[in-house]
This record gives C-alpha cells, sequence and structure tokens, in this order.
C-alpha cells in the first residue's frame, strides 16, 4: 500500500515513519507540512492512503481530503482535536485516530483501508463505498429495545447499518466510534447511554469499548494477566476485570 502522509508538526511526520515502517507491504512514497503541497502532491504520486492531520496552515486536512473527492485515495485522519469527527466521516473517511499515535490503532486503520480497496475492486456497490454521514441514529421500537440496524442519514437520504456487522465500539472523547470490517463510523453519544441499545451479542467488556461476542476469533492472557479479546478484524480489546465473568460466560 502506497501512503502519502501530511502533518505540520516534524516529530508526527517521524512518529508516523517509524510506525509504518513495521507494517508490512506499506510504502511512504511522500510527505507535507501544508495543505496545498499536500493537495497537489497526491494528485501527482496518487497514493493509495493519505494519513492527513486537520489543523495545519493555510489549507486544512479536511479541506484537502474534500478538494480530493471521490476520485482520491482513502483517508485517515490523525489529529489532537476530536471536533473534527462528524464532518470526517460525512466525506466518508476509512478512519479518524486521535493523537497521541496508537500503533496498533494505525495498523487497524491501515488493515481497514486494505479491505476497502478489495471490496471496490469485487463489488462496485459495498459498505466501503457508501457515503455515510454523521451523527446517525439508533433504531428502537417502541420499548425502546434494538433492532437490527442502525440508521446512518447520508447525502441520499439514510443507509441502514445492520448490527451484525459492528466488530466492536469504542469511546473517543465525546463520541463512540462504530469499528466494521471495512470502516468506522461515528456517533455522538456515550458508552451508557448505547447500553441496552445494542442487540443482546454486542456486550460491554470496559467502560469504554462493546464487542460483538461472534467477531470474537480468540482470546489470551497478556503477561499481566489480563484477558485480552482477538477480534476478527485483528484488534486486541482487553476485557475490564469487572466484567471477566460475564465475558467468559458469553464465550462459552
Amino acid at each position: 500500500m502506497r501512503v502519502f502522509l501530511v502533518d505540520d508538526e516534524p516529530f508526527s511526520i517521524r512518529r508516523l515513519t517509524f510506525v509504518l515502517k513495521e507494517i508490512p507491504d506499506v510504502e511512504i512514497v511522500g510527505t507535507a507540512a501544508d495543505g496545498h503541497t499536500a493537495l497537489s502532491e497526491i494528485r501527482r504520486l496518487k497514493p493509495d492512503l493519505a494519513i492527513l492531520d486537520i489543523e495545519m496552515p493555510g489549507v486544512n486536512g479536511m479541506a484537502v481530503a474534500e478538494a480530493l473527492g471521490n476520485t482520491g485515495p482513502d483517508i485517515v485522519f490523525l489529529t489532537a482535536f476530536d471536533q473534527y469527527a462528524t464532518d470526517a466521516f460525512l466525506i466518508e473517511a476509512t478512519d479518524y485516530l486521535l493523537k497521541p499515535l496508537k500503533p496498533e490503532r494505525l495498523r487497524l486503520a491501515i488493515d481497514r483501508a486494505r479491505r476497502r480497496q478489495v471490496s471496490r475492486q469485487a463489488e462496485s456497490q459495498t459498505l466501503g463505498n457508501s457515503a455515510y454521514a454523521s451523527h446517525p441514529l439508533l433504531q428502537t421500537d417502541k420499548n425502546g429495545a434494538a433492532q437490527s440496524t442502525l440508521h446512518l442519514p447520508n447525502r441520499e437520504g439514510g443507509l441502514d447499518l445492520p448490527q451484525s456487522d459492528i466488530v466492536w465500539i469504542e469511546a473517543a472523547k465525546d463520541y463512540a466510534l462504530i469499528h466494521t470490517s471495512l470502516r468506522s463510523h461515528i456517533l455522538r453519544t456515550t458508552m451508557s447511554d448505547l447500553t441496552g441499545k445494542l442487540r443482546p451479542s454486542i456486550i460491554r467488556v470496559h467502560r469504554s469499548t462493546f464487542v460483538a461476542i461472534e467477531s470474537v476469533h480468540h482470546w489470551r492472557r497478556s503477561p499481566k494477566g489480563i484477558l485480552m479479546l482477538i477480534m476478527t478484524d485483528g484488534s486486541e480489546i482487553p476485557v475490564s476485570p469487572s466484567y471477566v465473568q460475564s465475558v467468559r460466560s458469553q464465550l462459552r
């Protein structure tokens, strides 16, 4: 995968470069420290993926992504600010990572971008091509019980995300990031508000994490004795001690 990096902080570029060099089959084809240079270089080099900071001199990362449009590379935003998250998913970003950079989350974003590319090649209309918007609304029945889909408004009026597509959900400041195998979606809510609105097989394993039991590939104990769930998308989710008993019961 050919990757282009955009960040006005030299340390961030060095950190990204260090982490990406540890990921197989990733080639960094260029870097930029401002939006104008990024836009021209991405159009010239045509990378598969652009990792963009948002707040930069001149043209910011969000404007760069919008200018590239649907003909540009997949986009992963890496920023210290969460207030741009809803806009990021309006323009179909593959992922939205918050600084400080967590290497494992970057690896998962790269894997998700790869799966989106394979999906686009295999089928013209896929979940990865969907123009999902932010502020998705959970669909509930008249008693407040969760239905089988999450409704996400988009430019065409809305799409229903099957809850069966959800692999795991993580808290990100004032948002919840809903991870599927192809991309992430965002919901401005708290984890407590999600409790009871998801189907029974999506369970809470930590104060900041839900997982879909059917998406647990296997589990192991960390050197410190923490129960770790290895998900089908490659993510490793720690289980809080207060949830271990219920999680083990579900896994059985």
